[in-house]
């Protein structure tokens, strides 16, 4: 069940083929993503992208973790990805599924032209790279700010501070989408309704499933977190990182 064993293709079907993931690829998806998977292996020996760097491990702990998302998104969605660092979940998912409109966010240059120029080389039209943090980029008077119907974040930071930044992305009746790994518990654990209700951000309902891999059955387990936005938010927010960070609301 290796990939020399099943190849490329079959081994990324594999991965994708338990639970949440449940996704048939086309033929043209999964050439996108292998040559993705490629290009970033010889990238990352210029620069560190990612220290994932096996084309079992990407196939597994990026692509697969990246379309979990895509059962949530319907036809058509807007999705802003804050922190996308080398364009995950945003350049699998925009292979995928080309009637989304995907904006990757990081405040990394170098990271942000990467996203860029991959999806230039692999034909995927609809994905924006916009270099800039979170916070300034979603302020107040930003024509981004509240725009999305859709923001996620993977492996960024705590839910305390991803909930003031990415709540700033969502337009209203849109939903925020934590990617969270075995850290989901505690971090849930000290939220409360009224600080969620600040933010303007309903409980959230959680989807909890494993990735799977192929040649050794191990799992890893990964929980979606999945926020109502239920009005505007307030001016006021997000504050500056370090201000968050320093006194995150939970």
């Amino acid at each position: 069940m290796s990939k020399e064993t099943l190849g490329e293709t079959e081994y990324l079907s594999a991965c994708l083929s338990q639970g949440l993931r449940d996704l048939s690829l086309s033929g043209e998806t999964a050439r996108k993503l292998v040559q993705l998977a490629g290009d970033l292996v010889c990238e990352n020996e210029k620069y560190n992208l990612t220290a994932i760097t096996s084309f079992e491990e990407i196939a597994l702990l990026h692509f697969a973790d990246s379309l979990s998302l895509s059962a949530f998104l319907p036809a058509g969605a807007s999705l802003l990805d804050v922190g996308s660092g080398a364009g995950f979940p945003s350049l699998p998912l925009a292979a995928a599924r080309p009637d989304l409109k995907i904006t990757a966010l990081d405040s990394t240059g170098k990271k942000t032209e990467w996203i860029a120029a991959e999806a230039g080389r692999l034909g995927l039209s609809n994905v924006t790279a916009v270099c800039g943090r979170a916070e300034e980029v979603l302020a107040p008077g930003n024509p981004l700010r509240e725009s999305f119907d859709f923001v996620t974040a993977r492996a960024v930071a705590r839910l305390g501070v991803l909930c003031e930044l990415c709540s700033a992305g969502v337009r209203q009746g849109g939903s925020f989408i934590a990617m969270k790994g075995s850290s989901a518990a505690g971090e849930t654990a000290v939220m409360t309704k009224a600080k969620l209700a600040t933010l303007s951000l309903s409980e959230p309902k959680t989807e909890s499933f494993d990735l799977v891999r192929p040649e050794t059955g191990e799992r890893y387990g990964r929980t979606l977190l999945i926020f109502g936005k239920t009005g505007p938010l307030p001016p006021k927010y997000p504050r500056s990182f370090a201000k968050i960070k320093k006194s995150p609301l939970f």
